[in-house]
């Protein structure tokens, strides 16, 4: 027997307050806390999906994680 995950929860780090909001602006549709009763800076995603929509997903993740590491290496120079 097989058994599957159906959500994955993530946390936003500061200055990030909006997860939802953040992830939608960079085409991650997601669910708020907030609906679930812990805060808006987590998310639920569905993990429920096809191999190609989790391939983009982890691929948009990826491309958000290095641009948010260039900005810190930005601002820290």
């Amino acid at each position: 027997m097989v058994f599957c995950t159906a959500f994955a929860w993530l946390k936003c780090e500061a200055p990030i307050e909006d997860c939802e909001a953040f992830l939608r602006s960079n085409n991650i549709l997601t669910r708020s806390g907030i609906h679930f009763g812990v805060g808006p800076q987590y998310v639920r995603i569905s993990m429920l999906d096809r191999d190609e929509n989790y391939d983009e997903f982890v691929e948009r993740l990826s491309t958000i994680h290095l641009r948010q590491s260039m900005h810190v290496d930005e601002t820290a120079e």
